[in-house]
């Protein structure tokens, strides 16, 4: 995409906006139109996790879990935050999509962000709202390896992909018990990630998605441009009062 279609510009300084919502409600979605607009980049767990460990083959230990949702352990996640923090830094706006996923990985984050501008911008959507999104969405398993992000969907034939016309699948994450088990966690965990936001001085908003993040296009636009300006103001909380 050429530079002229983009309201922002890679030459500025690291910017951190952590994007994250309930599952079903268009985290993705919204990462999207940030990269489109602002010419984000994106940083997803995953997605680092799979990277770090084709370049250390013999750190497998970090990668178990005894999770139920398959969540790493904070200290996993610590060392792939670090990877990317302390290694050679982009520049411009970097979207966290789906992190944090806890309190404290946000102070985490903070502290290994040292300093840099970090935001929250909090999707939000109906419980009923999303598990209709997450229900409805089909991933494609030929064009990624390890299906997750939404498809598009062929215009002639809806069941397969736009790209591949492979057919389309339900994610494996989505499946009814184990949706439950992931939005229960978030809505449990999202006041606490708001609180430490609060102590940490970091800014928190909330955007409500119900018509979903493309049609609150402008909101989400306006959210990550103003949560990417500020620096975390308070102390660094010690890993031991939280």
């Amino acid at each position: 995409m050429s530079s002229s279609t983009r309201e922002g510009t890679a030459a500025t300084p690291l910017r951190l906006v952590a994007v994250v919502g309930p599952p079903g409600v268009g985290k993705s979605t919204a990462t999207g139109v940030l990269t489109r607009r602002l010419g984000a980049r994106v940083w997803r767990l995953r997605e680092a996790a799979a990277a770090y460990q084709r370049a250390h083959p013999g750190a497998t230990h970090l990668f178990r879990t005894t999770d139920p949702l398959g969540w790493l352990p904070d200290l996993t996640v610590e060392v792939l935050l670090a990877a990317f923090l302390r290694g050679r830094r982009p520049s411009g706006l970097v979207v966290l999509e789906g992190f944090p996923g806890s309190a404290r990985q946000l102070h985490m984050l903070c502290a290994l962000a040292a300093g840099l501008p970090v935001g929250v911008l909090a999707l939000d959507a109906s419980d009923r709202t999303c598990e209709q999104r997450a229900q409805g969405r089909r991933v494609c398993a030929v064009c990624e390896p390890d299906p997750r992000r939404p498809a598009p969907r062929h215009p002639q034939d809806p069941e397969r992909c736009a790209r591949c016309r492979h057919p389309l699948v339900r994610r494996h994450s989505d499946a009814t018990d184990r949706f439950q088990d992931r939005l229960h966690r978030y809505r449990v965990r999202a006041p606490l990630i708001r609180s430490m936001a609060h102590r940490l001085g970091v800014p928190h908003q909330v955007i409500t998605v119900e018509d979903g993040p493309e049609a609150c296009r402008d909101r989400v636009l306006t959210a990550a441009k103003s949560l990417s300006v500020s620096t975390p103001g308070g102390p660094v909380i010690s890993p031991a009062h939280l």
